[in-house]
């Protein structure tokens, strides 16, 4: 079909679900002229404005508060663009609950990321809702959540991780931040070239996350006698989104370990070392993915899956 627009749900509450969206749509070959629309409710969504691959809608907060103001506001929203199918990135039937009753005569797709299904289950309550026709597993999933996948969805399994990056260097480098901490020569400009052994903090939780990996690099550091090299970080307060590009210029990279960052680290080259720190999130197995990641055993170091998954995305719709 063409010409039809097709809503990309990437609802959440960091960046994960916007930069996973985007990495695919960028690699999508988009000969079908279908209108994308991505809606996303993130707190951080003014990072990503000017990135965004196709046109993007974020919910207004005050329709965030009352679920019965958030469902008419889906339910507008449908109507308005002329929905004609729906890609779900995670969550089979919303972060809220929301695709359980509504559109059920519209066509669904799912990114299903790992997610922890008894936790999203509670949220779901007893009654489930019509699961998304055909689904493409990107991590590997519990055994009764991927039970329930095969056999309500035509499934279809990816083993390369997906990795967004964008050409801002220039940019962004003039917005990393140096540790106020750190008094050697190099913590006060962004590194050069023959420094080799320079280190960067990425994150986009809260400041006491921010804390805990700082704390963590630094650590990490002394163990490997580098407490004479150079540490940034780039968190929101610096508005620089991605983050890709800056980060091959580090020798050491240190982060929370969500599906993006684990991404990166999975494809860095061997001059590259990433030191990934679990966070709990209800949804998500940080620490789980971070022991795959250690183990060898996550996802192969082949930078295809966004491709993958787009030219997947393009065949289903």
């Amino acid at each position: 079909m063409t010409d039809k627009t097709v809503l990309y749900y990437a609802m959440g509450g960091g960046l994960g679900h916007i930069t996973r969206t985007f990495a695919i749509l960028e690699e999508v070959d988009n000969t079908a002229n279908i209108n994308f629309r991505i809606l996303a409710s993130s707190r951080l969504t003014h990072l990503v404005k000017g990135h965004e691959p196709y046109p993007m809608d974020e919910v207004p907060y005050e329709f965030l508060k009352s679920r019965k103001k958030y469902l008419k506001y889906i339910k507008e929203y449908l109507k308005k663009y002329d929905i004609k199918a729906i890609v779900i990135d995670t969550f089979p039937w919303g972060i809220v609950g929301e695709w359980k009753n509504l559109a059920l005569n519209i066509p669904r797709l799912l990114i299903a990321r790992s997610l922890k299904w008894d936790e999203y289950k509670k949220r779901m309550g007893f009654k489930y809702g019509q699961f998304p026709q055909q689904c493409l597993t990107i991590e590997r999933q519990e055994a009764t959540y991927e039970k329930i996948i095969s056999s309500e969805s035509k499934m279809t399994r990816i083993y390369a991780p997906i990795v967004y990056t964008e050409s801002r260097v220039a940019q962004n480098r003039k917005l990393l931040r140096p540790d106020p901490q750190q008094n050697n020569s190099h913590s006060q400009n962004p590194p050069s070239s023959s420094d080799r052994r320079k280190w960067l903090v990425v994150h986009t939780g809260d400041r006491l996350e921010q804390k805990k990996l700082l704390k963590f690099a630094k650590n990490k550091m002394k163990e490997l006698g580098c407490t004479n090299s150079s540490l940034h970080s780039v968190f929101p307060i610096q508005r620089i989104f991605p983050a890709s590009d800056l980060i091959k210029d580090y020798s050491y990279i240190v982060s929370g370990a969500g599906y993006n960052m684990a991404a990166m680290a999975c494809v860095a080259g061997s001059e590259q070392k990433y030191f990934l720190l679990p966070f709990f999130r209800r949804f998500d197995d940080q620490f789980t993915r971070a022991r795959l990641i250690q183990a060898g055993g996550w996802q192969y170091n082949k930078r295809e899956g966004a491709k993958k998954a787009g030219k997947w995305l393009i065949e289903s719709l």
